[in-house]
């Protein structure tokens, strides 16, 4: 198992709205290609995703992801910065653009019914640095987690 770990102060004190791990697939139409990415985190303000091909800090983007109530939400979005790992994975933060006040209630709700768990260990991430964790699946791909 490898470990990237990066200060994000600089990136929290930014933060608007609380987040929720969502280990969920989004799709991401940039520069014209459309692919399936993995997600993170989640808030109402936007998401986590592994970066697709290419995709650099200042770019606009579209996002298509599942949120429960709301269904599938596409969202124009543009990536705020990126985080690299050891082994060369980059995972990007994406701020939606003039979000839907209905679909934003809807991520706000889903936050908000996080599990015990998901908040106690919000607790202990706002009080360190955040840990990514890469383990391997059955084909060898790294699959993040946040610790």
């Amino acid at each position: 198992m490898e470990t990237y770990q990066k200060d994000e102060r600089q990136y929290v004190s930014r933060r608007k709205s609380p987040r929720r791990r969502y280990k969920r697939p989004v799709g991401v139409l940039h520069r014209g290609q459309y692919e399936v990415s993995r997600a993170v985190e989640i808030s109402e303000g936007g998401l986590m995703v592994a970066r697709t091909a290419g995709m650099k800090a200042d770019e606009r983007v579209a996002v298509t992801f599942y949120v429960p109530e709301a269904g599938l939400i596409t969202a124009r979005a543009i990536v705020l910065y990126d985080l690299e790992n050891d082994q060369g994975e980059v995972f990007c933060g994406i701020k939606f653009l003039d979000p839907d006040i209905e679909w934003q209630r809807s991520i706000r709700r889903y936050i908000a019914s996080k599990t015990s768990y998901e908040v106690e260990v919000g607790v202990q991430e706002n009080k360190q640095p955040k840990t990514y964790t890469f383990s391997k699946d059955e084909s060898g791909k790294p699959v993040p987690s946040c610790a």
